[in-house]
């Protein structure tokens, strides 16, 4: 029998932040990242100008070619700023913080208490807000990534795994829904 975890994962993880997740056809990114004149539609003219923009500024030896490290730095540019645009999005009160109704603002029921632990376990000063280093720290591709896991392991919610918790087999999805996304692979919340 497969278990499949990677539904849930990406179910909560797409529900968590429509803007850092819901990408274009544009190779990945947020389409709002390329629309530069802000009118709702992104041409081909406004995507080739930003990715030339990010090229020229990731070529810091003006070799009109990227290297290993330089690709690597756009891609942590990349991931910075789109990031930074994710957080922006879920801070509607411009407060500089994402409460815990803000976090899970657009979630369903059922997965309202996955991610209250999610949040919770990114509120690592327990200030019951969770700021954009915080919010970096979990959306990142790091170390931090088990979060999500952590977090769908945690039955309880109570930021400790029990061995039952950890061993648990998760139940089998019935049939993946259009609004789940369908069976995809990879973390929620990762890119």
């Amino acid at each position: 029998m497969k278990i499949n975890t990677s539904l849930s994962l990406f179910t909560a993880g797409a529900l968590l932040s429509a803007s850092f997740l819901a990408y274009a056809h544009n190779g990945g990114a947020p389409a709002s990242e390329y629309d530069a004149n802000g009118d709702g539609v992104v041409t081909a003219a406004e995507i080739l100008a930003v990715k030339t923009a990010d090229f020229t500024a990731a070529d810091v030896d003006n070799s009109g070619a990227l290297s290993l490290a330089e690709y690597l730095n756009l891609e942590n540019t990349l991931q910075t700023r789109r990031i930074a645009a994710a957080f922006a999005k879920m801070d509607v009160d411009l407060d500089s913080n994402i409460t815990l109704a803000e976090f899970t603002a657009s979630a369903p029921a059922n997965t309202a208490a996955y991610l209250t632990n999610v949040f919770k376990l990114a509120d690592k000063n327990a200030d019951a807000g969770v700021s954009l280093a915080e919010f970096t720290e979990l959306q990142s591709k790091g170390a931090n990534g088990g979060v999500w896991e952590f977090a769908r392991l945690d039955a309880s919610a109570d930021q400790l795994l029990s061995l039952d918790e950890y061993t648990a087999v998760p139940a089998q999805p019935t049939a993946p829904t259009a609004s789940a996304g369908g069976e995809r692979g990879g973390k929620a919340g990762k890119r």
